[in-house]
């Protein structure tokens, strides 16, 4: 799947070339003759041709996927070469030599195969270049005649090599390099302090080695970097905290080890970081989307990160956390309206549900009362710890949460009334605790599986029917989703009756969240015995 952010770009760029250079696009307009003779060349290396292309004739400006200039000479100029997703093979076995105007070459999502020639794409005012999600394999494309390209794209393909800056030595423009996905190989090359104007660099996906790459320090207009799923080694440096533009940073799935920088600070545009399944250690940076889990952090949670203003997901799970669950984690301010941060990120499309993931840790103490305040939060999840004391009923103030798991603790008393009152619960489990009383017979809380609530010998769940063994199973091994996209640990989802569906999607839509749900299951009413 294409990465959202070129993809969104790419769109951005057609509009923009839109207004830099008018087009055309009609029935039987006469086309170069250099283009003409360009085009010809590349059709006949696509197997079985290309829909919409009569080579017969010389209106290229109507063929599909072309669009010419609006010059008032009796042959235009063919300035867009745009082929996405029409299923083309073959290979680029000729140069596009001739094309002098084109602007935009995007060959993206086919099955073209093979070797590309740097001598074929000497284009003086080419702009965009999206090859991406083909086969093409060997080693980089590059070249020195394409001064004007800002627009690079070739993930997804089989390149291999080491990788280098060639792209910002032939155009001191490139804004955005897109390398994901390949075989690449070796350290990041010094020369990309070359790449003064680069903004958005993707490097994920690769099998990319060495410590964090020092010339991208240098990189002061960089907004995006993403660096994930590679075997990068060693420290971050401080020289981070001088990318003061940076937005989005991803160093998942490495084996980055050592503290975190005490730069984060400066970084006040960022609004993503995440540094899942590394070796981190030391204090937890400021960001809108902060996942630290699966690495090796110790000590008790921070009681200032409550003061993290713009803070919406939050996931520290499978560490060793200990002591217990601060006041101040539940002071976060987006949490609880969200309107601060709508304010600041109001054109933003959410791609993270905010969520609070502290599973897989050795906290103590009790759930603070005050969690309650966190309005906004739609999964909460503390599994796998030793929390001990009541449920809070301070919980179901908590309108908006739809997966609440506290299940592998140790907490004790009865499951409050109040709770029944969550009509966006879909997901609840308070299996394996000690937990005594009754399960609520009305409300949301009715409508799940008694399994939601085994492994408390002395709960009672509707009339006896089932008495599983108390004893608590070993704690499974955590999934890792080595993506490129934000993943929360897959837990055991289980919905209610239909009635409670509608009551949740009419609800949770008025807060601006709505999730498909799967069909229900029938409420199976069991005791759990001791």
């Amino acid at each position: 799947m294409k990465m959202q952010l070129p993809y969104l770009y790419f769109t951005f760029i057609l509009c923009t070339i839109s207004f830099k250079a008018p087009v055309m696009r009609c029935q039987n307009v006469t086309c170069n003759s250099t283009d003409l003779r360009a085009l010809i060349n590349f059709s006949s290396c696509i197997e079985s041709g290309i829909d919409g292309w009569d080579i017969s004739s010389s209106g290229c400006c109507s063929w599909n996927g072309v669009t010419c200039d609006n010059s008032t000479t009796s042959s235009k100029r063919v300035v867009k070469l745009e082929l996405a997703r029409k299923g083309l093979g073959g290979s680029i076995c000729k140069s596009f030599e001739g094309l002098d105007e084109l602007r935009i070459l995007n060959l993206s999502a086919n099955f073209l195969t093979g070797y590309l020639n740097p001598y074929h794409f000497s284009l003086q005012k080419l702009e965009v270049i999206d090859m991406s999600n083909n086969d093409f394999y060997g080693q980089l494309l590059h070249g020195d005649d394409l001064p004007s390209l800002w627009y690079v794209d070739l993930s997804m393909n089989r390149f291999s090599g080491s990788i280098d800056a060639t792209y910002c030595s032939m155009s001191p423009l490139i804004e955005v390099l897109n390398l994901a996905n390949n075989y690449l190989i070796g350290e990041v090359s010094e020369s990309f302090v070359k790449c003064s104007s680069l903004q958005h660099l993707f490097l994920n996906g690769n099998q990319i080695s060495g410590t964090f790459p020092k010339s991208l320090l240098q990189l002061r207009d960089l907004r995006t970097l993403k660096l994930q799923e590679n075997l990068f080694t060693g420290s971050l440096n401080d020289g981070i905290g001088n990318l003061s533009k940076l937005v989005k940073l991803d160093l998942s799935f490495n084996r980055f080890n050592g503290f975190l920088p005490d730069v984060f600070d400066q970084l006040e545009t960022l609004e993503h970081f995440s540094a899942r399944s590394n070796k981190f250690s030391g204090q937890l940076p400021k960001s809108l989307v902060l996942d630290l889990s699966q690495n090796h952090l110790g000590g008790s949670i921070p009681y200032w990160i409550g003061t993290f203003k713009y803070l919406l997901y939050l996931n520290l799970s499978s560490n060793s956390l200990t002591g217990e669950i601060p006041e101040g984690l539940t002071e976060l301010p987006s949490l609880i309206d969200m309107n601060i941060s709508l304010e600041r990120f109001a054109t933003k499309i959410w791609s993270s549900i905010p969520s609070l993931d502290l599973s897989y840790n050795m906290l103590t103490g009790h759930i603070p009362p005050s969690t309650g305040k966190l309005r906004k939060l739609h999964i909460l999840n503390l599994k796998y710890n030793s929390l001990s004391g009541p449920i809070p009923g301070s919980l179901s103030r908590m309108t908006s949460l739809e997966t609440l798991d506290l299940s592998h603790n140790k907490l004790s008393g009865e499951i409050p009334d109040t709770l029944r009152e969550l009509s966006c619960l879909s997901t609840f489990n308070v299996s394996y605790n000690q937990l005594h009383g009754e399960v609520p017979e009305t409300g949301q809380l009715a409508t799940f599986l008694c399994t939601s609530f085994i492994g408390n010998p002395g709960l009672t769940c509707g009339w006896d029917a089932y008495s599983p063994p108390a004893q608590t199973p070993p704690p499974p091994t955590p999934v890792v989703f080595p993506s490129d996209k934000m993943t929360i640990m897959g837990w055991p989802f289980v919905f209610g009756v239909p009635t409670g569906f509608v009551i949740t999607v009419g609800f949770c839509f008025v807060t601006g969240w709505i999730f498909p749900k799967p069909e229900k299951r029938k409420v199976r009413v069991i005791r759990i015995g001791r």
